[in-house]
């Protein structure tokens, strides 16, 4: 029997983890990726920014769409929102893993547990903000 808190629900507003709340979080995390990319592709196409600009923009344009993602999820969830931005990261990392290795294959060599680690950690960290502020 799970711990009071804990209980696996689908709805919003109640007292466990919300697969909804984190299904949407994903979604919203993918949503704000690919526009900041299509952006940064823009930006690089028109030469106000360099490739290598680019790629760096690109890593953090993807941790702050994360953040956004898991921080929409936890207000959707109104509760537990470590958990449910811990979930969001968890599965983003994932998804984005495995598209990468889908149409980069042999791109995505290593450090896939630096990657599960930092996305669970911002994953978090925005699902604390998105209940905290």
């Amino acid at each position: 029997m799970p711990r009071e808190g804990w209980a696996l629900a689908s709805g919003a507003g109640g007292s466990g983890l919300q697969a909804r709340a984190v299904a949407v979080g994903v979604v919203c995390t993918v949503i704000i990726s690919l526009c900041l990319s299509a952006a940064l592709a823009l930006a690089v196409y028109i030469g106000a920014l360099g490739e290598a600009q680019a790629g760096s923009l690109l890593f953090y344009t993807g941790l702050l769409s994360l953040a956004a993602g898991a921080a929409y999820g936890a207000r959707r969830a109104e509760t537990l929102g470590w958990a449910h931005g811990l979930l969001v990261g968890l599965v983003y990392v994932l998804v984005a893993t495995a598209f990468g290795a889908l149409f980069l294959p042999g791109g995505m060599t290593g450090a896939f547990l630096p990657r599960l680690l930092l996305g669970l950690g911002v994953g978090a960290a925005g699902g604390v903000l998105g209940l905290a502020v």
